[in-house]
């Protein structure tokens, strides 16, 4: 189940058009990979939308986990993000 729910997240961003549905779309990519303790696509996933536009409520569902190693906001700028393949 957590699977269908990346890849609707993925086509839920391929399909999207403007800035504010691939933000939405990253950010449901990110919750999704996080549940299946994915970290670094889920970090990556945050980053893209914080790429898009700077958004303040995206700042502090940065931290990654409660239970096991949390990632605060300030590391997420400091992992390399290969480029994207899919451009806009």
């Amino acid at each position: 189940m957590r699977e269908n729910a990346t890849s609707l997240a993925v086509n839920a961003y391929l399909r999207s058009s403007g800035d504010d549905a691939r933000i939405q779309a990253l950010e449901a990519l990110a919750l999704s990979l996080q549940a299946r303790s994915l970290w670094k696509p889920t970090i990556r996933s945050y980053r893209a939308a914080l790429a898009i536009r700077e958004d303040a409520r995206l700042a502090p569902t940065t931290t990654v986990s409660s239970t096991n190693t949390a990632f605060a906001s300030s590391s997420i700028r400091s992992i390399p993000m290969r480029p994207s393949p899919v451009s806009a």
